[in-house]
């Protein structure tokens, strides 16, 4: 049993309320113990104020220099412009080596010229010579006309009578000679051989050229 801390009344000891005046019998809650080991935060400590240093001195900071490792930025553009500043002294003294010790010259663009061997034709019956000119091509064998007047006239030589008026041509391509039956009435013959009309031959130093039958017209090719 116990009694009620309002009324007096003895009431239960397990009771919540007192019967006769109704007070709350139940134990107020207590507070929770604060440990007294709990430790509290270090705050810094703060130092006392050195008396020789002035207001400024002691905002005053200084930053150390960056070294080149710290800025591989600028480490790199300093080697690229190091090397951009020797490039050119190196290409200059290269092309002055190859200049000195280059086995080639160079020479200036020039149009290459085929060297024509002096040709000529050989008349056997009475051993007139006629230089064929080697800037003319074709040249024109036969007698005077009106329609293709010859480069080579052999009018005047005996027994012309069997050469055509437009008898050959002699074609010169590349240093090399070329004859060419244009349609004679007779015939040409190289080496006793007929040549087939439009259709040209090569000439080599020695062949033996006939215009017409009967061997009467007949020249020596020769070259130097």
């Amino acid at each position: 049993m116990k009694s009620c801390p309002n009324c007096g009344v003895s009431v239960q000891v397990e009771a919540q309320f007192c019967g006769q005046c109704g007070h709350n019998l139940a134990p107020a809650p207590s507070a929770p113990k604060t440990s007294e080991t709990s430790q509290e935060p270090d705050l810094p400590v703060p130092l006392p104020p050195n008396p020789q240093l002035t207001a400024d001195d002691s905002l005053t900071y200084v930053l150390p220099s960056p070294s080149f490792s710290e800025r591989p930025e600028t480490q790199k553009q300093l080697e690229r412009e190091s090397e951009l500043s020797v490039a050119p002294q190196a290409v200059e003294s290269l092309s002055a080596e190859r200049s000195v010790h280059s086995p080639f010259t160079t020479h200036s663009p020039f149009t290459t010229q085929v060297q024509l061997q002096s040709a000529r034709l050989v008349h056997l019956q009475s051993n007139t010579f006629i230089e064929l000119p080697e800037h003319l091509s074709p040249l024109h064998i036969g007698k005077p006309n009106q329609e293709i007047p010859p480069d080579i006239d052999v009018a005047g030589f005996p027994h012309s009578e069997v050469v055509s008026r437009i008898h050959a041509d002699i074609h010169i391509e590349s240093g090399h000679f070329f004859i060419e039956d244009v349609g004679s009435s007779n015939g040409t013959y190289i080496n006793s051989i007929p040549l087939k009309p439009r259709h040209q031959h090569q000439l080599r130093s020695g062949d033996r050229i006939a215009l017409g039958k009967g061997d009467l017209v007949t020249f020596l090719f020769q070259l130097d």
